[in-house]
């Protein structure tokens, strides 16, 4: 007799899943606060495309780290929370950019056209193509395959190249490539525009997440709730390290050198060390350590 109530729409930022280069010992990642620094771009990246693209109020909006390696921004409004699946696969598709069609945005490669409409994706779109060209001409040339060359040339003349597309135009590149050219540009700054979220975190409505104000078992830090206003200079490594400094006796296995609480260990490897509560149930959380 149980029916499916409401569920919070959550978007899912893992630093593991950005691409980013994550050192790995015995099969046990450890992230740096850099590495989550990037995932908390991400955040804000979202929260932009939440308050602006889908007009939902930010007051509605609750975001926590995971307690181990990103964030989890929960939408709790009453309206968004009875949404189907089927609504928010909706919403993950635009976030995405899934099966994007430029020429429904308004560009069309061949006849060298650029839309002029305030679309949003259209006006992203354009946005990012101007930032795509002030780029460095060498890493612009390998992004498209081109010579540096004519690359350079082509970007030199920019100012005409962006009132060409504030009038509907993309400037020729090459008298035999400009499809070929144009396409890729779109498609390489579509990638760069999309938000990476974990698909199935924010549409599976069954998909068990962290709750907030938790201890992760990997970790021991808390999967702290950061408002919005504070999120800018949280520190997970810091903010959310909740045991005491107590010293307390572990054997480490293997660990690398890593900040944690304001303070800088390791690197370990075989060896039995004092250490500070919060530092020691961190590494054995993650399996490097014993408790002695």
């Amino acid at each position: 007799m149980k029916g499916w109530l409401k569920a919070d729409l959550i978007y899912e930022f893992d630093a593991d899943e950005l691409g980013l280069s994550v050192e790995e010992i015995n099969g046990v990642q450890w992230f740096e606060k850099s590495h989550l620094d990037e995932a908390k771009r991400q955040v804000f990246r979202l929260l932009d495309f939440i308050e602006n693209d889908f007009n939902f109020s930010l007051n509605g909006v609750s975001v926590n780290f995971s307690g181990k390696a990103g964030y989890h921004i929960h939408l709790r409004s009453e309206e968004i929370q009875k949404l189907n699946k089927r609504a928010r696969i909706e919403l993950v598709d635009y976030l995405t950019a899934h099966n994007m069609d430029f020429v429904n945005l308004g560009f069309d490669t061949i006849a060298l056209l650029c839309p002029t409409h305030n679309g949003l994706w259209s006006r992203r779109m354009v946005d990012g193509i101007k930032d795509f060209f002030n780029k460095d001409p060498k890493e612009i040339a390998k992004i498209v395959s081109s010579t540096q060359k004519k690359v350079t040339a082509f970007v030199g003349i920019k100012d005409r190249i962006f009132d060409a597309m504030s009038n509907g135009k993309l400037i020729p590149y090459d008298t035999k490539k400009n499809d070929v050219f144009w396409q890729r540009v779109l498609e390489v700054v579509s990638k760069q525009l999309v938000v990476p979220i974990d698909r199935q975190t924010s549409t599976d409505l069954n998909k068990i997440v962290r709750v907030p104000m938790t201890l992760h078992g990997d970790t021991g830090l808390l999967a702290k709730t950061v408002s919005i206003d504070e999120l800018k200079n949280f520190d997970p490594y810091v903010d959310s390290v909740v045991f005491g400094k107590d010293m307390v006796n572990v054997h480490v296995i293997k660990a690398p050198k890593f900040s944690l609480g304001g303070e800088v260990f390791g690197p370990f490897e075989d060896s039995t060390e004092s250490l500070p509560l919060f530092c020691a149930v961190y590494l054995i959380g993650k399996g490097a350590a014993v408790l002695i």
